[in-house]
Formats: C-alpha cells, structure tokens, sequence
C-alpha cells in the first residue's frame, strides 16, 4: 500500500525528526555508502542524487516543504 503524501506527516524544522517523531518519509538506503545513503521519498531524493546532500544524518533537503525555523511556522517570517 502506497502512503499518500502528505506535508500533515513531515515534522516541522530543518530536521526529519522532533522529540516525539521521525518523519514517515525519511530513510537510509543500504545499496549506498555511509554518509550518502538518506533519502527522502517525498521528495524522491536521495544524498547519492545532490552535493552535500545531509539526509543520512536527518537534517531536511532545503526543498522539504516543511522546512524552516518557528517563526516561519507561525507566520512570523517567510522564506524567499
């Protein structure tokens, strides 16, 4: 069963995880090499795919439509 993507699922911030949860979309690919094996299935990227990709270690693509600091999830800010 395929999940429907859903920006309700991705935690808040520039990481794939809070203190309560780990984003459902996030993952490590055993077929690559350690530190570029993260990938994002809601974005279908992988580190192996971009330079300096960081998402083996659960900090977020800066394309991660929940991606930001609290400001911005209230509204205080907005990014360009």
């Amino acid at each position: 069963m395929k999940m429907e993507k859903s920006t309700n699922n991705i935690p808040w911030g520039i990481y794939c995880y809070t203190g309560k949860s780990t984003c459902p979309y996030w993952s490590v690919k055993p077929d690559y090499e350690e530190q570029n094996n993260g990938h994002c299935a809601y974005l279908d990227r992988g580190d192996w795919q971009v330079s300096l990709g960081l998402l083996w270690d659960m900090c977020k693509d800066g394309d991660c439509p929940r991606y930001g600091c609290e400001l911005e999830k209230i509204g205080g800010i907005k990014r360009k």
